[in-house]
């Protein structure tokens, strides 16, 4: 059976619970809303996946959004730091010391995420005789994809410069044939490989973004929320609402009193 123990960092104060198999070791950990990790490390390599809710994990310059369908490769020995902005519960695979063939690519978007994440946090559960077999060939095969994104990864830098310019000009972003052009793709195969790269298309990136920038804002009740809506570039305050629901689970005003209180 998985070991229930107090989470390190003292928040949350829920427990979480760890099973070993093959070498891998399985976490499942339950943030608590507005939990904050700052700058740390880990002295092994892991692979983060979220079973439920949604967090932002951010390494140097680099920002990336995790939820269901988005992983993360975390390597040994490097500072990042994570925020959730409401409950969110992951599974945390820290990889065996002697593996070679170390994933290259930190962020993962794959639409079977959701269900290899469901079957995993099962098994953590189980106790007959097969389960430890059943979470090593799971985390074998989360690792692998990370491995196969690697290699994408490598072949498509052209992606990555994608992604910086939108994080850059989220506010007011380029046409997607502009974008096409600049990096010398066709449209189809920029979109595609895009949401193939990140989980999520171009269009949705660049929600996604917006409400994460914006959050900071919502949180100063000296700034009017239309006026919050409109420097991210949505014209309409409603349609802003909206995403920032669907996103953080409430709307801009709770979020605020939650934020004050």
């Amino acid at each position: 059976m998985g070991e229930s123990l107090a989470l390190a960092c003292g928040c949350p104060s829920r427990p979480y619970v760890i099973r070993d198999a093959g070498g891998f070791q399985v976490r499942r950990c339950t943030y608590l809303p507005s939990c904050a990790l700052g700058a740390h490390e880990h002295v092994e390599d892991r692979v983060v996946l979220t079973l439920c809710g949604r967090f932002e994990s951010v390494y140097g310059s680099r920002r990336y959004l995790l939820d269901a369908r988005r992983a993360m490769f975390r390597p040994a020995g490097v500072h990042h730091a994570d925020v959730y902005p409401f409950e969110t519960i992951c599974l945390s695979i820290a990889l065996p010391v002697d593996v070679v063939d170390r994933p290259a690519a930190l962020a993962l978007g794959d639409e079977e995420l959701p269900s290899i994440a469901e079957r995993l946090s099962a098994e953590v559960d189980a106790t007959d005789s097969a389960a430890p077999l059943a979470i090593e060939a799971l985390c074998a095969i989360v690792v692998g994809r990370f491995r196969v994104a690697s290699h994408d990864e490598q072949q498509a830098d052209w992606v990555r410069c994608i992604r910086e310019r939108i994080d850059g000009e989220y506010a007011d972003p380029p046409a997607l044939t502009t974008i096409a052009a600049s990096v010398g793709r066709d449209v189809s195969h920029v979109a595609t490989t895009f949401r193939n790269a990140y989980g999520l298309t171009i269009g949705d990136y660049v929600r996604d973004v917006r409400i994460w920038r914006l959050r900071r804002l919502v949180e100063d009740a000296a700034i009017p929320l239309a006026e919050v809506a409109q420097l991210g570039g949505f014209a309409d305050q409603s349609h802003f609402g909206r995403l920032f629901r669907r996103r953080f689970g409430m709307t801009p005003g709770e979020y605020r009193r939650r934020a004050r209180g």
